[in-house]
């Protein structure tokens, strides 16, 4: 990415005036990471901060011809502007290295993705009920991963089903598991930060609804309400606030009202809610 905006800047130097150039190198430099950030294959650049992801030879090298593709486009682009003989003589290296740049473009797409996905090492582990599993590099935020994690079969007073362990992605090959993706479906948990992370274990505990018998489509509003208030249930008792729902101001009044109840009421509560996702809008 580096070598593409250095020569293009170099080219633009070329054809506009000085003061010009750096600004549309930049814009230049802007854009390609934008447009192409949705195309992986694309990608000319490194993201760090992913253990499940590993730098993959071909694709680097192929990145790496175009980047000395670049270098001879740049270093023969005064050929075609030159007006002395010794200059116009060097027009066919340059032609050549245009058909070696648009060639490594080429190879580029056929390589693929510069990243893929790593071999799993052997997981760190918390020891408490329940686990969280993650990989090494994340070793350092286990411990307080782990304290929420054992917050949440009393949060839930034993109404929802708490996995045994959860793992972080890649673990267990395809199976879901612990993404950086937060807010992102499957919802699992996320290493970005603790409360996020929260946020995805609990999501996992939620209970889906099955599927309606016959042809039409049932209404899933009602649906997700109620599975909302039960993420937002038990979160507000494992951090023993409802502030993460005041963007959303009837659910944390009705979560105020709920939380100050005794536990058999809010038991009666929850169960009300679970029955709902239970039906699934299905019309009786």
């Amino acid at each position: 990415a580096t070598t593409a905006v250095v020569t293009v800047g170099h080219l633009l130097g070329l054809l506009t005036p000085p003061l010009i150039s750096p600004v549309l190198a930049a814009v230049f430099g802007y854009l390609a990471i934008v447009y192409t950030y949705p195309y992986p294959q694309w990608a000319f650049w490194v993201v760090s901060g992913r253990p499940q992801a590993e730098i993959l030879l071909p694709p680097l090298a192929a990145r790496f011809v175009v980047a000395v593709a670049l270098v001879l486009v740049v270093l023969t682009a005064a050929a075609w502007s030159a007006r002395d003989l010794r200059n116009r003589r060097s027009r066919p290296a340059a032609l050549l290295a245009v058909v070696a740049l648009v060639g490594s473009l080429a190879l580029v797409d056929t390589a693929g993705p510069l990243r893929g996905h790593r071999e799993p090492p052997t997981p760190v582990c918390s020891e408490g009920t329940p686990r969280v599993c993650v990989w090494p590099d994340h070793a350092l935020r286990l411990e307080r991963l782990a304290t929420l994690a054992e917050r949440l079969p009393a949060a839930s007073l034993g109404l929802l089903d708490v996995p045994d362990t959860f793992y972080e992605e890649g673990l267990r090959g395809p199976a879901p598991g612990i993404t950086m993706a937060a807010g992102r479906p499957p919802y699992e948990l996320t290493l970005q930060n603790e409360r996020s992370a929260l946020a995805m274990m609990i999501h996992q505990m939620i209970p889906h609804s099955p599927e309606c018998p016959g042809n039409p489509a049932p209404d899933l509003r009602e649906v997700s309400r109620a599975r909302d208030r039960l993420f937002a249930w038990v979160y507000s008792r494992t951090v023993d606030s409802t502030e993460a729902f005041a963007d959303d101001q009837p659910l944390q009044e009705e979560l105020d009202r709920v939380l100050v109840t005794p536990e058999p009421e809010q038991v009666a509560w929850v169960e009300s809610q679970l029955a709902i996702v239970d039906a699934g809008g299905c019309a009786a």
